[in-house]
């Protein structure tokens, strides 16, 4: 959703998010997944989107890339920080 949502968002640009998108897996938000996001709203500060998205990251064992340098902090996730400013 963050994705699409960027003002500058050309027609193009958005047709390939959707492509990339739709070879994405779908996590649901377990049980294990909230109580993590909550510790990490908790002990890191984190906004609830950005709790959300670690502990997933953290639950599953996966690298997380994202634009944000400062989720990179976050003790024991796996971050990688990637400038995306053109798509």
């Amino acid at each position: 959703m963050e994705l699409l949502a960027w003002p500058s968002l050309t027609i193009e640009e958005e047709k390939k998010i959707r492509e990339f998108l739709g070879q994405l897996i779908v996590c649901e938000l377990t049980p294990s997944i909230r109580g993590r996001a909550v510790q990490l709203r908790k002990e890191q500060h984190l906004k609830l989107p950005d709790a959300v998205v670690c502990a997933t990251a953290m639950e599953f064992g996966v690298e997380l890339w994202t634009n944000d340098t400062s989720l990179a902090k976050v003790p024991g996730l796996n971050c990688r920080a990637v400038n995306v400013t053109k798509i």
